[in-house]
């Protein structure tokens, strides 16, 4: 949460101490000597990220014949910015700057905005490099004074951020987007097929791995949860449940598989509550065929004791069956 800046900060005071007539020193109005000589306004930037230095580089300035200095020293500033990635990468921001003496309050030095000829914001863009990832919306430059007892006057540089979001389209809502297809294919597969699960672990696998391509592009922040993270966990979390049904569902269609009879809650689960919303009714049972007084040889019996049995075991896969597309 740190907002780097290499600025011009473009500084201009008077000096009762220096001024000289021109016609006397052949008309010379103007000198530029090193910045050792003269004396030079503590100006720092209060809300710095780094350190309290100055952070201005030791160049030159301009002395005029009325006592006037101009300086206009190249910086490289270090501002704490407070972000918001609530709605990351759809965000802006907005960071300050806030300029001022370190030692010196109002009475002894009283900083003023400086005007521009053309009544502009002093915050100029002139010579401003656009950013890949963030563009300046708007600007505004007003003049604070801090302090109870001993006032401090800050002259303060607003910035409205907002973040470019074509790589973010590319590389972070796309994939989103399919992935989130792509999990709700994953419903749509018949229950007897065994690609269901494998189809659920490879979204949830690549759901793993693009949360993590997102919290590199995220600045570390535990004050507020961007809703792209909050969707993707809770898809995730749909995806995983959907695994865990799935195996649920797959277990339950081969429940016929071990000869068991469908447990009576299972039955009021599926037809009496779930049944309801989706029109599924519990098919009839089949009657058991009679055996006949004239056939009670031994081939009968155990002629009729298979028609039975793979009646029961047909009756068995139907319900299995039925279970496991109503849950499914």
């Amino acid at each position: 949460q740190v907002l780097a800046l290499n600025i011009w900060v473009e500084q201009s005071w008077h000096d009762e101490r220096i001024h000289w007539d021109p016609a006397e020193f052949g008309n010379i109005s103007k000198l530029t000597v090193a910045i050792r000589y003269v004396w030079t306004p503590d100006i720092v930037l209060y809300n710095n990220a780094r350190d309290f230095s100055r952070g201005f580089v030791d160049t030159n300035l301009h002395i005029l014949s009325n006592g006037d200095l101009q300086w206009a020293p190249p910086a490289k500033v270090y501002s704490i910015c407070k972000l918001d990635v609530t709605f990351f990468p759809f965000d802006d921001q907005f960071c300050v700057l806030e300029f001022g003496s370190w030692i010196y309050d109002r009475s002894q030095l009283d900083v003023q905005i400086m005007e521009r000829y053309d009544g502009k914001d002093p915050f100029t863009r002139d010579s401003f490099t656009e950013n890949g990832e963030w563009e300046i919306v708007a600007n505004r430059t007003r003049k604070l004074l801090r302090g109870r007892h001993t006032i401090f006057p800050t002259i303060v540089f607003e910035l409205h951020l907002r973040r470019r979001m074509l790589y973010f389209l590319y590389n972070i809502i796309a994939p989103c987007v399919m992935l989130s297809v792509l999990t709700m294919m994953q419903f749509m597969l018949p229950c007897e097929s065994g690609e269901k699960v494998t189809l659920g672990l490879t979204v949830l696998l690549a759901y793993s791995v693009f949360s993590f391509n997102i919290a590199e592009n995220m600045p570390e922040t535990s004050e507020v949860i961007p809703l792209i993270a909050i969707y993707l966990m809770g898809i995730m979390g749909i995806s995983a449940l959907s695994v865990c049904l799935s195996v649920a569902v797959l277990n339950m269609r081969h429940g016929a598989e071990r000869k068991c009879n469908v447990p009576p809650w299972l039955n009021f689960l599926a037809y009496r509550v779930l049944g309801r919303f989706f029109g599924a009714k519990q098919p009839p049972r089949k009657t058991k065929p009679r055996v006949m007084e004239s056939s009670k040889d031994r081939l009968s019996q155990a002629l009729m004791e298979r028609v039975e049995n793979e009646q029961h075991l047909d009756e068995l896969i139907q319900q299995w069956s039925q279970l496991a597309i109503i849950f499914d």
